[in-house]
């Protein structure tokens, strides 16, 4: 099943529940993808302004030391002191218990190592084990987890009868009569 539509902000534990009510197309959460203040270990990439490092791995903790995301690129270039250019990345979201939730394909994005906010102008892939979204425009917060796609953007949904089952719909309600209209005796 496809569905179409121009833009859309995800929250990624409610991403599922929302898409499946409102389309891909409706706005799933109004908040942007603005820099918060996480409770995050520094993040530090030991590489000098117009470096490049290919193949890249940097994993991002919490303060307990669980797993949150691992961003791993084809290539990274450090353009200043705050952002990095990132060619080929693939970011992979975890859940509580380290299981890897949502990945993020991006041919090129710009990454804040101060925001952790990504940015990308060009296709975006985002997969998740009920469905796939694709759109032409990231803002991801790697630290809150919330982010915009805007589009067009399209949504896949895998297995849907599976996901009907598990959400078994509600039973019809019964119509009341107009106003004017003589009831049933």
């Amino acid at each position: 099943m496809k569905r179409s539509g121009s833009s859309t902000s995800f929250g990624l534990r409610r991403i599922t529940v929302f898409a499946l009510l409102a389309g891909a197309g409706a706005v799933l959460a109004d908040e942007p993808a603005v820099a918060a203040k996480p409770e995050l270990k520094p993040l530090n990439v030991p590489l000098p302004v117009g470096q490049k490092a290919k193949t890249l791995k940097i994993p991002q903790f919490n303060l307990a030391g669980q797993i949150m995301s691992q961003l791993l690129a084809g290539q990274v270039q450090r353009v200043d002191d705050e952002f990095l250019r990132i060619d080929q990345l693939k970011l992979d979201l975890f859940d509580e218990g380290g299981q890897s939730e949502f990945v993020i394909d991006l041919p090129v994005s710009l990454f804040s190592t101060k925001t952790r906010i990504i940015t990308s102008d060009q296709a975006v892939f985002i997969r998740h084990k009920d469905f796939d979204l694709t759109g032409s425009r990231l803002e991801f917060n790697t630290a809150t987890r919330k982010g915009r796609l805007s589009g067009p953007v399209t949504m896949t949904i895998r297995d849907l009868d599976r996901v009907v089952e598990k959400n078994p719909p509600l039973p019809p309600v019964p119509a009341t009569p107009e106003a004017g209209e003589p009831k049933e005796k």
